[in-house]
């Protein structure tokens, strides 16, 4: 189970907290719904902040 309890999340845990797929959260992503960092690599990691901001926002469009 995933918690809000780290700084930095993968694309994929980010799309279990808000019940989307992958896939979702990286177009989110691409659309600047949702910021991302860019880690070493090119790996996505979203901030907690952004992931508060965005289940605020979705919990609002989905009830």
């Amino acid at each position: 189970m995933h918690d809000l309890k780290k700084q930095l999340y993968r694309p994929d845990e980010v799309a279990a907290l808000v019940r989307e797929s992958r896939w979702t959260v990286y177009a989110w992503i691409r659309s600047g719904k949702l910021k991302a960092v860019v880690m070493p690599g090119g790996r996505l990691r979203i901030e907690h902040a952004e992931i508060c901001k965005l289940m605020s926002c979705h919990s609002k469009n989905t009830h």
